[in-house]
């Protein structure tokens, strides 16, 4: 809150959304991947809860494909203060872009499966047990969404902070390993270092994981 309370004071309220095109954008495009993976999953996978779980985990494993690019972009332009465009710009002037805009992608992989998989998958078993084939309300859905989204962002927390903490350096700095950036956290504050933020996550992921589900079945009702 103090952070807070200082960047409103230095910089104005628009410091909070500092970042927020490429998540805009990436959100659009990972909802629709996520959604889409997991579907199909779904239709070739056992119908039953680890069949759930997996469908879950190959999702967030092919939308981590699309979210590393656009986290990278987020994440240096709140640190820089600069447009993502522009971050952009001098991401490609550094060369090797695509290593680069790909910084953390395997702790990110581990991240959005690991996301998803509990995400989706607690949400499509307890749905699949509570509801069986029939239309659940809407208000079931945000509260087992809400429900699934802050038990999966608990548990892949440690590796967005890993993976924030590797796509934080700049673009000219040499990359930074996720074992390097875990043994950093680790002398910076114990097990604890790797849950910093988590309670404005939760929040946040509460919010975003309802909302999702609330629209999914919601369209899902409209065209059927």
């Amino acid at each position: 809150m103090a952070r807070a309370a200082r960047m409103l004071r230095e910089e104005g309220a628009h410091a909070f959304g500092r970042g927020v095109g490429p998540p805009l954008v990436s959100g659009a495009l990972m909802n629709s991947c996520m959604f889409l993976a997991f579907s199909e999953c779904r239709r070739v996978l056992p119908d039953n809860a680890l069949g759930s779980f997996a469908s879950g985990a190959v999702a967030g494993i092919a939308t981590a494909t699309l979210s590393t690019p656009f986290d990278y972009l987020k994440i240096q332009s709140q640190l820089r203060g600069s447009r993502p465009i522009a971050v952009l710009g001098a991401t490609l002037q550094a060369g090797g872009a695509g290593r680069v805009l790909f910084r953390g992608h395997a702790m990110n992989c581990l991240r959005e499966g690991v996301f998803t998989c509990v995400y989706l998958g607690t949400y499509d078993a307890v749905r699949a047990a509570s509801f069986g084939e029939a239309r659940p309300p809407l208000p079931a859905v945000a509260a087992v969404s809400a429900a699934s989204g802050a038990l999966a962002w608990v548990a892949n927390h440690p590796f967005d902070t890993v993976k924030t903490a590797q796509q934080a350096v700049p673009p000219g700095a040499p990359r930074r390993s996720a074992a390097d950036a875990a043994r950093s956290l680790w002398r910076g504050g114990g097990a604890a270092a790797f849950f910093r933020g988590l309670g404005p996550s939760t929040t946040r992921a509460i919010l975003v994981a309802s909302s999702r589900l609330v629209a999914y079945e919601w369209v899902l009702g409209a065209v059927s």
